[in-house]
């Protein structure tokens, strides 16, 4: 057996999810899961500390909802009981804090947050330590690196993250795992570390689109959906200047999903997106971002800048030099971007676009987390996104990783793409662990 994950040959004593999760009661079931995460944790690297936590508010006179689903928190997030790192050195009494709402949100609803997950340092791109589930020789994408991996090795039914660029939806696919960015807004952001006030955005995992839905529901009150609504949906293949940021064999691949697509009867046209310059677009939230970055560490790097390291050091430092007009400017942007989104949309008859979730595979090595490229204008404008595992493809140097599709709703539509995530996997019948030829 191969040094990777094989979710294919995991022993049915040894993974404890595979039990349902009315049969995940009592100290013997912990227990099990505990055994588990203790033997993968070695190879993997997903937790941000050892400790883990099965204790629940929860009156149990009464099932709740999300009773007994194990759920791994990003650790720029306060849990109770858990120290927050934020993936650096710095001490970590600078952010104690009342936990996050949605945290206690979860936990009223009869999930567990067991652990505090491996984020890069302060949610930027410095790596942590987390590998990636299916080849440990790759990265698996990051900043909500740990999230994502314990989703897809197991740990946890979710993952909670959070995407200032990219840091959902890329670790999403890296890993092979059912990704969701809500609409800006939708999930309470309190008791997190924010990299940037205006880009700022929750996201979750999941190992199937039921169970994400189901979570995303009930602690975001979402409406319901039905399938005959999804029927007559129209799909936009973004071509152009955005796409091509992507390898060519990726959008080679998008384009063969799209093609399924039409195959069970949807309808899929090819569009540009309403904008001059994507460079442009790209700039203008990097410089967001930087400038934001660096108001909110200002204190903390004048104290103990010899602790940061150096990329993060040094978008402190080119946030430094954004102008506060600059910073106005491009701020704007963020609105006038998702009304041009709004009637793009609107205007073309399109319910949802489709790009890829990364410029290509998961890269070799771990001292990159990939290209956020893709990702960049969906959070810019705070629209809703899901990434679809697709399946494992072989890359160039003969390793099985995974790809998603990343399909983008109208601001607030985020009901709709949940639900036609669910749909499109299962008429499609994809599955994140198989073997896809070219």
């Amino acid at each position: 057996m191969h040094d990777h994950l094989d979710p294919g040959r995991r022993s049915p004593l040894l993974h404890p999810h595979n039990r349902p999760l009315a049969a995940r009661e009592g100290s013997t079931w912990h227990r099990s899961l505990t055994a588990y995460i203790e033997a993968m944790e070695p190879k993997f690297d997903i937790l941000a500390t050892s400790r883990l936590d099965f204790s629940t508010r929860l009156d149990k006179t009464q099932r709740a909802p999300l009773q007994s689903l194990v759920v791994g928190v990003k650790d720029i997030i306060q849990v109770d009981g858990f120290e927050t790192r934020a993936g650096s050195l710095l001490p970590s009494h600078l952010w104690h804090g009342p936990e996050a709402s949605l945290v206690t949100r979860v936990r009223q609803l009869g999930g567990l947050p067991i652990a505090k997950t491996a984020t890069t340092e302060f949610a930027y791109f410095e790596p942590g330590p987390t590998r990636n589930p299916h080849h440990p020789s790759y990265t698996p994408g990051g900043s909500s690196s740990g999230s994502a991996a314990g989703v897809a090795v197991g740990y946890f039914d979710i993952g909670i993250g959070t995407q200032t660029v990219g840091s959902v939806i890329r670790p999403a696919a890296f890993c092979g795992v059912c990704g969701f960015k809500p609409s800006l807004g939708l999930a309470s952001r309190d008791g997190v570390i924010l990299f940037s006030e205006t880009m700022d955005q929750m996201g979750f995992f999941a190992r199937n689109w039921k169970m994400l839905r189901t979570f995303a529901e009930h602690t975001m009150n979402l409406p319901h959906v039905s399938d005959k609504d999804l029927e007559k949906l129209r799909f936009g293949l973004i071509v152009g200047d955005y796409a091509e940021q992507a390898d060519v064999t990726t959008r080679t691949r998008i384009r063969s999903f799209t093609a399924r697509l039409e195959s069970v009867g949807w309808d899929v046209t090819e569009v540009n997106l309403p904008l001059d310059s994507i460079h442009d677009l790209n700039e203008r939230h990097q410089d967001v971002i930087a400038h934001e970055f660096a108001l909110a560490h200002h204190e903390w790097f004048a104290d103990f800048g010899h602790l940061y390291r150096p990329r993060t050091a040094a978008l402190i430092e080119k946030g430094q030099g954004i102008s506060l007009a600059r910073h106005v400017e491009c701020k704007r942007s963020c609105l006038d971007w998702r009304k041009t989104m709004t009637d793009f949309l609107s205007s073309h008859d399109i319910d949802i676009l489709i790009s890829p979730s990364a410029v290509g595979t998961a890269p070799r090595g771990r001292t990159t987390t990939g290209d956020p490229v893709m990702n960049l204008p969906w959070t810019h404008g705070g629209l809703p996104v899901t990434s679809v595992p697709l399946g494992l493809f072989q890359n160039g140097f003969g390793d099985w990783l995974p790809m998603g599709a990343q399909l983008t709703a109208a601001f607030l539509n985020d009901s709709m793409l949940l639900r036609a995530s669910h749909l499109i996997s299962q008429r499609l019948q994809l599955s994140s662990g198989q073997k896809l030829p070219e």
